[in-house]
């Protein structure tokens, strides 16, 4: 009976736990212990009472390091997923009363945010948001590590936990032609890659996400970039966009995107008969996160905005 209380009334230090996911991680109680500023003593006596709390051998040291046991990989991904819902906890708590919500985005979502900001804030007034673009998978790093609360995405990265996350799917996008108003493309009816390889083309720089759906829809055909004309080469779509309006040339670029310009009439859209690219646009954020009112408001908020005709 004695035996079974002390088991009951046994505790486990965050900074233990934290200490051991290290120790994994590096294969190394010296590595652990360097990373960490402190001794390898130290280090030891921490990971034999996380062993004694749980009642088993959790590390295998040997000459080449240590590592975690089948116990000890079971506490590990038990371990990580309790700091990662203190921290998200923690997290949450601070920016109750913080009243701003920090989005990260590529590129391609700007015009969906914007839209949806300006007619949330006609709403909620007092909400402020603060936007971060970035790639896609550092827009998730960002999001994991709670940096940001919303991300908006034209896809989810393989390996994501998406049982931990909160994804709505608010549209789709799709890969275009844009001409000048005047260019000879902008009245057929109907243009093929073939008319697409004889007209100068404003193109984006490769680190682009968008140089890379260009990439991935020009294999499907055997082409490459370098089979096009260039007529320049822009740092952002919205360089690219500009760079058509200015007369450079045309451009495979983002429906998203080139929407707004087209209905100003600086630009006209043409899909290409052989394109096949469509991207969903997605809104992702911490499950745990909709516990804060302004996240969820903004996140039912967007679900009702995209299902409106014309947004």
């Amino acid at each position: 009976m004695g035996c079974a209380r002390d088991k009951m009334t046994a505790k486990i230090r965050l900074d233990y736990l934290s200490t051991f996911i290290e120790v994994v991680e590096r294969g190394s109680l010296l590595a652990a212990a360097e990373a960490m500023g402190t001794s390898v003593s130290t280090v030891s006596t921490q990971i034999d009472a996380v062993e004694s709390f749980y009642g088993a051998e959790l590390l295998k040291r040997d000459v080449s390091g240590v590592k975690p046991t089948h116990a000890g990989r079971i506490v590990y991904r038990s371990a990580r997923e309790t700091l990662r819902g203190v921290e998200e906890t923690k997290r949450l708590l601070e920016g109750l009363d913080k009243k701003r919500l920090d989005v990260a985005s590529g590129c391609f979502g700007i015009p969906l945010i914007a839209k949806m900001q300006s007619a949330f804030k006609k709403e909620h007034p007092d909400v402020g948001f603060s936007i971060k673009l970035h790639g896609t998978s550092t827009c998730f790093k960002l999001l994991d590590e709670g940096e940001v609360s919303l991300v908006f995405a034209g896809y989810v990265p393989k390996g994501f936990d998406r049982d931990h996350y909160f994804i709505a799917e608010l549209g789709k996008d799709r890969l275009v032609l844009i001409t000048p108003p005047d260019h000879e493309l902008a009245s057929k009816k109907e243009v093929t890659i073939e008319d697409v390889k004889r007209t100068p083309l404003v193109l984006v720089s490769p680190d682009q996400d968008l140089a890379k759906r260009i990439d991935v829809e020009l294999a499907k055909h055997g082409l490459s970039q370098k089979d096009l004309i260039m007529g320049g080469e822009m740092d952002s779509i919205f360089a690219q966009i500009y760079g058509v309006v200015s007369g450079f040339g045309c451009a495979i670029t983002s429906y998203i995107h080139a929407r707004k310009f087209a209905e100003a009439g600086l630009v006209k859209i043409r899909d290409v008969k052989e394109f096949t690219d469509e991207r969903r646009v997605l809104l992702i954020c911490n499950r745990r996160s909709l516990e804060n009112p302004d996240v969820k408001r903004f996140v039912d908020f967007a679900v009702k905005f995209a299902e409106q005709p014309g947004k």
